[in-house]
């Protein structure tokens, strides 16, 4: 196990050593005030949690494929940035990264070729998410929704799963006895 969600996905068939792991998540029109999304990624790296964001989003967006398109963008170009940085120290990434996502809309955005009408007022995006897939930067893997977790970054959870995810991103409580 690579600090990852367990029994669905099978984290030594789909990742080695050295590559990079990320779960992008939206939470459509979340934003009481201004019904905009937030965008949430991971990126964890040999078991270990390395980079993440929860973050509104700039626009509003109409559609739960759109915001997480948005997303995935974000995530995108964080691995991006990464793998160049992995790369200049000779530990470069021959396939493309894995990016679980739960949305299937998303996902068939950005490996289809041809857009739909619906999805034209973000073309830009989905052309990049579309080049990025078929350059082999990175590669969906379907994750179910309860072990999205991104989910930790776009939504309050009850405890049980902020605390069950916490513990899949390797991140530790440490308790220290502040009254003395």
């Amino acid at each position: 196990m690579l600090g990852l969600p367990g029994d669905e996905v099978d984290a030594e068939s789909e990742v080695k050593g050295h590559e990079f792991v990320t779960y992008a998540d939206a939470d459509l029109a979340d934003d009481i005030g201004s019904r905009k999304s937030t965008t949430g990624f991971v990126v964890v790296l040999a078991g270990g949690l390395v980079s993440w964001m929860s973050k509104l989003q700039s626009t509003v967006e109409l559609s739960t494929a759109e915001a997480e398109t948005n997303a995935s963008v974000e995530a995108v170009k964080q691995i991006m940035h990464f793998r160049l940085f992995m790369r200049e120290l000779g530990m470069g990434q021959d396939g493309p990264s894995v990016v679980f996502e739960d949305n299937q809309a998303a996902i068939a955005i950005a490996q289809k070729e041809e857009q739909s009408k619906r999805s034209k007022h973000y073309l830009i995006k989905a052309a990049f998410l579309t080049d990025s897939y078929k350059r082999g930067i990175f590669r969906y893997a379907k994750v179910g929704t309860e072990e999205q977790l991104a989910d930790a970054f776009t939504k309050a959870l009850p405890r049980d799963d902020f605390n069950r995810f916490r513990s899949w991103m390797g991140v530790k409580v440490f308790e220290q006895d502040f009254s003395s």
